[in-house]
């Protein structure tokens, strides 16, 4: 009888241990959960918009910060790359007088309209990186808003060629290849009316089509971020006509009348050499 109380008291106290061991490693991840995900909220509390901007012409950022009775100045910074060396390019006094700081790679081009936004013309591909406009505040807070501008160049041009192509049964398997002859971040997206799936991606086309008197006319479109352009291909230049089963007897009719015409021709020589 004593024997089977220890070892209940034993048991007892095991499943006490193992249950508060659940308890503390249970606590001990929601804690862990809780501190990352307060974490990674107030990490990503700075937006960071994407802008796309056409190669040597202009755009115009928006100020984006809430005016302030308090505030001091405003202030545009420029980083190549995330983490790197900051350089004002712009700022604006409590007076409302603009300012442009040393800034060489943007001497001329820049100006900040008195609401804060910045326009910068003459856009080259080293423009691309972090800009960052800041209000200051007179208890010298800061209120920032950030944005990655990326310069690319406007699609002016496409062209649609065909890879190869073979015709049987009245049915054209054909392979074209679209590409912008200029552009950059360029996608591609084809149309082929009447079959299924109507729409495919990618810069090569390889599709069969009927072979038809008015043919197929398949649209490719060429966009990026700021444009985009479209083309057109009718599949009678490479797949022909349709094939209506009477094309053999009229080879054969050709075949004989040319025939004829040599004999007849032939004949009429060997004739005027006898009259000779």
């Amino acid at each position: 009888m004593v024997s089977f109380l220890n070892y209940i008291s034993v048991k007892f106290q095991k499943t006490n241990v193992t249950t508060a061991m659940v308890y503390f490693f249970s606590l001990r991840d929601a804690f862990f959960l809780l501190f990352f995900t307060v974490e990674i909220s107030i990490s990503g509390t700075a937006e960071v918009q994407t802008l796309y901007a056409p190669l040597n012409e202009s755009v115009t950022i928006e100020w984006k910060i809430k005016e302030q009775e308090t505030q001091h100045e405003k202030e545009w910074t420029w980083t190549k790359t995330v983490g790197g060396t900051s350089i004002t390019l712009a700022k604006i006094d409590d007076q409302g007088k603009d300012k442009y700081p040393f800034a060489q790679q943007f001497k001329g081009r820049l100006k900040m309209h008195p609401n804060g936004s910045l326009t910068i013309s003459g856009l080259l591909y080293i423009d691309s990186g972090r800009y960052q406009q800041a209000m200051i505040l007179i208890e010298k807070e800061q209120q920032s808003h950030f944005l990655d501008l990326i310069i690319i160049k406007k699609i002016t041009k496409i062209k649609i060629s065909p890879i190869s192509n073979s015709t049987s049964n009245n049915i054209c398997n054909l392979t074209l290849r679209c590409i912008a002859e200029d552009g950059s971040n360029v996608t591609y997206l084809w149309r082929v009316p009447k079959n299924n799936p109507s729409f495919y991606s990618g810069a090569n086309l390889h599709v069969n089509v009927p072979v038809t008197d008015e043919g197929t006319l398949i649209s490719c479109k060429a966009s990026n971020p700021i444009n985009s352009k479209m083309n057109q291909f009718n599949t009678t230049e490479i797949c022909g006509l349709p094939n209506n089963g009477n094309s053999d007897i009229w080879d054969m009719i050709r075949l004989i009348v040319g025939g004829c015409i040599c004999l007849f021709a032939f004949t009429g020589i060997i004739i005027c050499e006898t009259c000779i």
